[in-house]
């Protein structure tokens, strides 16, 4: 378990001796851009996502990227009513 700050996607990655069948895995994280929309009240508000948490399972070849996003709804938050989210590939 490695823990890392900061990370925003587009970081180079290496992996060295994790499985029996592969001394290197090497790639480059998604660079991805996501916003939402939040609708309060008849409100829209606009907020943006942070990368959160990278999970990676060398042995078969998977990567799982989560942002988290968050906005004030003290007292409202009964009246929101949806959440969009778009996203925006900047690098693969």
């Amino acid at each position: 378990d490695q823990q890392i700050r900061g990370l925003t996607g587009g970081e180079d990655v290496r992996l060295y001796h994790l499985t029996p069948d592969r001394t290197e895995l090497a790639f480059r994280l998604p660079q991805l851009d996501f916003s939402f929309k939040t609708r309060i009240n008849d409100t829209m508000k606009q907020h943006q996502g942070s990368l959160q948490t990278v999970v990676i399972e060398p042995d078969i070849l998977k990567l799982m990227m989560v942002w988290q996003t968050g906005i004030d709804c003290q007292d409202v938050d009964h009246l929101v009513e949806t959440t969009r989210i778009d996203h925006e590939v900047i690098r693969l």
